[in-house]
């Protein structure tokens, strides 16, 4: 079997469709373009939220009688876990200068009368906000913990909208994927009505399936690399030209601005060219069997 002739044939067939072939691309095209602006803006919200997950923390504050060694104990305890990232000793007498700043009262001759009333605590920092609740509700029963103070309500609202970013992506992704297979499967199918009578003749000469069915294949193939490459070039230039608009929306958007540059091009514009090619080889397939079974 002659591989370069499966190729022409495919090759010819794209100019012989032309419609059909503007078609197929602009629509995989649109499907890349609008997954690469996703992409972009969807790890700069991803980096906002690490960049408040990491301001997220909790603290601990010990009982009057507990002693630092203990404390101190129970803090290397805790950098030893994977789910904490930091943790920042205040001392009951740094509580209590930190509670002087800026003050213009003055409680030292309570405190030298009744004795400092603050308690020695632990700011803790996690991985994730997630992880926030099972590490504090293991400190609560610990004997020299007297309170572990959070906001579960800022935590809810990190993990909630990580949740929904996420989940809404996915799902964005997935229609994506599915409206391109279902052009690309009817574009192909179409291809294969208006040359129905040569795949009979074809048929009827001997010609394998494979020898049929490959040059559709290929030219779907065709279809999806030309439109992830265009796709890749046409966010590249674009971003670069509206670089400045980019960053007062970022600021609007109280995101960092997207990060692209040619490094980062070329890495989507190779992804785009395999998933382009594996897009119109599964669903040109999809068509192909079909038609052939029937």
């Amino acid at each position: 079997m002659n591989i370069g002739r499966v190729f022409k044939i495919a090759f010819v067939a794209m100019w012989r469709n032309g419609w059909l072939t503007i078609t197929a691309i602009s629509v995989i095209f649109s499907v890349f373009l609008s997954l690469d602006v996703f992409l972009l803006f969807g790890d700069s919200f991803n980096k906002a939220i690490r960049s408040i997950e990491e301001k997220v923390d909790f603290t601990v504050f010990f009982n009057a009688n507990a002693e630092e060694d203990e404390i101190f104990a129970l803090r290397d305890e805790l950098l030893r876990n994977a789910s904490v990232k930091e943790t920042h000793y205040i001392s009951k007498d740094d509580a209590y200068r930190i509670y002087q700043t800026g003050r213009a009262t003055d409680i030292g001759d309570a405190v030298r009368e009744y004795g400092n009333p603050f308690s020695a605590s632990l700011d803790i920092k996690v991985t994730n906000a997630s992880k926030i609740s099972t590490v504090a509700d293991s400190l609560s029963s610990n004997p020299i913990v007297k309170k572990v103070k959070y906001s579960q309500q800022t935590i809810d609202v990190i993990n909630n909208g990580t949740r929904i970013l996420r989940n809404a992506g996915l799902f964005l992704i997935a229609m994506l994927i599915i409206i391109s297979i279902l052009v690309v499967v009817n574009t192909v199918r179409l291809a294969i009505y208006t040359r129905r009578q040569e795949i009979e003749i074809m048929k009827l000469v001997g010609a394998t399936n494979w020898f049929i069915q490959w040059p559709f294949i290929l030219e779907a193939i065709y279809d999806g690399i030309i439109a992830s490459l265009l796709a890749a070039a046409v966010i590249f230039f674009a971003f670069d030209t509206f670089s400045g608009q980019l960053v007062d929306l970022s600021y609007l958007l109280k995101i960092p601005k997207p990060e692209l540059n040619l490094t980062i091009a070329l890495r989507y514009g190779l992804y785009q060219i395999g998933a382009g090619a594996l897009l119109g080889a599964v669903s040109s397939w999809i068509s192909v069997q079909r038609h052939l079974r029937s």
